[in-house]
């Protein structure tokens, strides 16, 4: 199973997903997570990359609104 990942947070030395997450940084485009499963005690950081998809942005009455990266609302 080593090396095989389909979820966040789950160990790619055994397969389990019960494991302690810990943020611990974000650097430019990458956000990374340091891991530990608590079957098989052995430790690896999950690496993200951002994708920019859109934004929120609150109206004049404090109403939340959701857009994608063209500006068109969702």
């Amino acid at each position: 199973m080593t090396g095989v990942r389909k979820d966040f947070g789950v160990c790619p030395f055994c397969g389990s997903d019960d494991a302690e997450i810990d943020y611990d940084e974000f650097d430019g485009e990458y956000a990374f997570y340091k891991c530990s499963c608590n079957v098989c005690n052995k430790n690896w950081t999950d690496v993200f990359k951002a994708v920019y998809d859109g934004y929120n942005a609150d109206d004049e009455n404090g109403k939340e609104h959701l857009f994608d990266k063209d500006g068109n609302e969702l």
